[in-house]
């Protein structure tokens, strides 16, 4: 099963119950972002972001100078949400720019192979943490 398939027949469902019962993921959402242990000057990554507004769960996101990237992977998902396309294996932010990976139930959708794609990209994008240097 591939994300963008099973996406294409359930986009419209999905939005329209996060639109109907806007706080239903609510404690999801409170809980990733909370075991992200964000830090002042970060950048997330919310892929495939999926409708979901993940920056109004963070608190003091301006405050903080936390920057929030959303990138939506079903071209008819990104269409109905506003959300900007990428792909898994091609998102569009520079080498070792990103701090935090945000992907809530999503990957499971996926398959082994754009999985792998998925991780190699991820691993180009995040920023090695110091100790690793």
């Amino acid at each position: 099963m591939d994300y963008d398939y099973t996406f294409q027949h359930r986009s419209n469902t999905y939005k329209y119950a996060t639109d109907t019962y806007p706080t239903v993921l609510d404690n999801e959402f409170y809980t990733v972002i909370r075991i992200c242990n964000l830090l002042p000057n970060q950048t997330i990554l919310n892929i495939p972001a999926a409708g979901v507004p993940l920056h109004k769960y963070i608190t003091n996101l301006d405050i903080h100078n936390i920057t929030y990237i959303a990138f939506e992977t079903n071209t008819q998902f990104a269409e109905i949400t506003g959300i900007q396309h990428a792909t898994l294996n091609k998102i569009p932010v520079e080498n070792n720019s990103v701090d935090t990976i945000i992907s809530v139930a999503s990957l499971h959708h996926t398959t082994d192979s754009e999985r792998q794609e998925f991780y190699l990209e991820a691993r180009r994008i995040l920023i090695a943490p110091k100790y690793y240097h």
